[in-house]
């Protein structure tokens, strides 16, 4: 055995003496790392070698003992070394750190405590409650570096390094199918391979909106999050009322309550960063380019299916003999109200005129923010318990409403739904065979999926405010694009539930037109019917019926029409040649190509 030992001096006590073993070529690897926590621990250093002595030994140890083991351990090795010099305590550097009181110690009780300390493992501790979180709990000293996957995108999401008793933890907040790899960082021995698991476990979810229709858009997935994974499910909303009797699997609890136990956590809603930026550590991705029910697919890692939530339905009769339409005119801002001023004018006027009655339901009352109801409905407005919104919705023919908390209420119902909006894209409200979607897309639309709403802001209106175009998306939506759906959503033939010629005349007088005179095609020539149609013009009468349009040229119809201001067209067949007409008012009722009539007003 050799011996070297550089620069100390023979004292009573050297304390603390580390130990590093050298047995094949690969140990000179993590030499240099090994050597350096005692350097920087100011700690001794002891290296026991089988291997020549060579420079790179001699710079990383300040005693070298050398031999083959062929007789003594390394054990008893450094044992003897200790117990020579009057260390106190051995720490010895195998893959972690081993600390061994030394002094006054046999080396049967050395090696006894040894081999005890060496059969300590560690303990790994994992969590979900706010992002992936990683503890090592382990007594001795010892180097890892961790690395957290995406085992469905195959991306790696996190690593670092980390040493006995750190932590970890990523920023990322909602749910990934974590696969988290623990490595001692001195051998890259994997020592921990963990795939998330869920099953049996208490997750917590909470809803962050209290807004009803983002909670019914949200919480039909989270069954399918139970089912998929298995765990028991405490559930935070702000209307736990509605969904508890119909879903037994899910325990609800109030929001801001202490929850005990649980093993993950995660959050649903629209996150924005103080720059009105996405908050990518709580959302995947951009939530105004998906649906707003798969806000909650999104953050749980799910499928996205869309489906209606189960909501408790009253036990109540019919409260409205007859037949009856609900409509829901107000929202939470100015954007998504149905802005054409003679809109919801029109639709009560023609559900009164098939007779089916119409009722307004809304919790703010009439002219709010300057919104007023039309004439001739049942005003049932106000602050009343939601089991009355659900019974009167439940019982009507059709809700007819905005993109708004009582149009997803009214989609939990089954009723079916007409959504007039323009502030959105149509897919992010609900869609379906039973759902009539009105929307312009030839005009600016769907600010609500490019910018952030401004709720302080009652009249915004990202790209047109404080211009005539100001909220054109549902300016340019006429009541006649909602009749005409509504009619064939029904198979409702208007026009025999009001007489054509009767329900015009109306209208026209409605329109101060009294002098009428009617063109129809027959079975005349064509030289015929353009000289009855110019003779009629000339006439100077106030409107004219025509079943066809002339065969005189759009030129010289446009000048001859305009000298009278009102043209009806009924049975019309083909209604491309409008599009060269400029006038202030084009109206269609019911289907114009099958039994309808358009009204143009130059």
């Amino acid at each position: 055995m050799s011996l070297f030992y550089d620069g100390l001096e023979k004292r009573e006590s050297f304390g603390k003496l580390g130990v590093i073993v050298l047995k094949e070529t690969k140990d000179l690897y993590t030499l240099d790392k090994k050597s350096k926590f005692f350097r920087e621990n100011q700690i001794e250093i002891l290296v026991v070698s089988k291997l020549l002595p060579n420079e790179k030994i001699y710079s990383n140890c300040n005693f070298l003992v050398y031999n083959n083991f062929l007789k003594k351990s390394e054990y008893e090795l450094m044992w003897e070394f200790a117990f020579d010099k009057k260390f106190i305590k051995i720490l010895f550097y195998d893959n972690f750190v081993k600390e061994l009181n030394f002094f006054g110690k046999t080396y049967e009780f050395f090696l006894e405590k040894y081999n005890e300390i060496s059969k300590t493992k560690e303990n790994f501790v994992v969590n979900f409650l706010d992002g992936a979180y990683l503890r090592i709990d382990f007594p001795y000293f010892r180097t890892y570096y961790a690395q957290f996957w995406d085992k469905k995108s195959g991306n790696l999401v996190y690593s670092c390094d980390m040493c006995s008793g750190a932590w970890a933890m990523t920023i990322l907040k909602y749910f990934i199918d974590y696969n988290i790899k623990v490595f001692d960082k001195l051998t890259d021995e994997l020592l921990w391979d963990y795939h998330i698991d869920l099953n049996g476990k208490n997750i917590l979810i909470s809803f962050e909106s209290s807004a009803l229709g983002d909670t019914l858009a949200w919480l039909p997935q989270i069954e399918d999050f139970i089912s998929k994974h298995r765990c028991n499910v405490r559930l935070s909303t702000f209307h736990n009322e509605l969904f508890i009797d119909e879903y037994p699997d899910i325990e609800f609890v109030n929001p801001g309550s202490v929850v005990w136990g649980i093993f993950a956590q995660y959050k649903i809603g629209w996150f924005y960063r103080e720059d009105s930026s996405v908050d990518f550590t709580l959302n995947p991705r951009d939530f105004k380019t998906i649906p707003l029910q798969q806000t909650t697919s999104d953050i749980l890692g799910l499928d996205f299916i869309q489906k209606p939530p189960r909501i408790k339905i009253p036990e109540l009769s019919k409260p409205i003999d007859g037949d009856y339409v609900v409509i829901g005119p107000h929202s939470t801002t100015q954007a998504k109200f149905w802005n054409n001023p003679d809109g919801w004018k029109d639709l009560v006027d023609f559900f009164t005129k098939i007779g089916w009655k119409v009722v307004v339901l809304t919790r703010e009352g009439n002219g709010f923010m300057n919104n007023y109801f039309p004439d001739g409905v049942i005003d049932r407005s106000g602050n009343l318990p939601l089991e009355d919104r659900i019974n009167d919705i439940r019982w009507s023919r059709m809700f007819i409403g905005l993109g708004s908390g009582l149009t997803w209420l009214a989609w939990a119902t089954g009723v079916p739904l007409t959504i007039i909006s323009g502030f959105s894209e149509p897919w992010t409200e609900p869609v379906g065979d039973n759902i009539l979607r009105i929307h312009n897309s030839s005009v600016c639309n769907s600010c609500f999926n490019r910018h952030r709403l401004d709720p302080g802001d009652w009249m915004w209106c990202p790209d047109k405010k404080g211009t005539p175009d100001q909220f054109i998306c549902t300016k340019s939506i006429t009541s006649q694009d909602v009749i005409s759906k509504i009619c064939n959503f029904f198979e409702i033939n208007f026009l025999e539930k009001t007489s054509k010629i009767n329900l015009i005349k109306t209208i026209l007088k409605e329109n101060g037109i009294k002098r009428i005179t009617t063109y129809t095609s027959n079975n005349s020539i064509e030289s015929d019917l353009m000289m009855n149609f110019e003779n009629s013009l000339e006439k100077g009468v106030d409107c004219v019926f025509t079943d066809k349009p002339p065969f005189i040229g759009y030129n010289l119809f446009k000048n001859l029409v305009r000298k009278n201001g009102l043209l009806v067209f009924y049975n019309l067949s083909d209604y491309t040649f409008i599009e060269n007409i400029q006038c202030k008012k084009l109206v269609f009722y019911g289907d114009a190509v099958d039994n309808g009539f358009a009204i143009l007003f130059l």
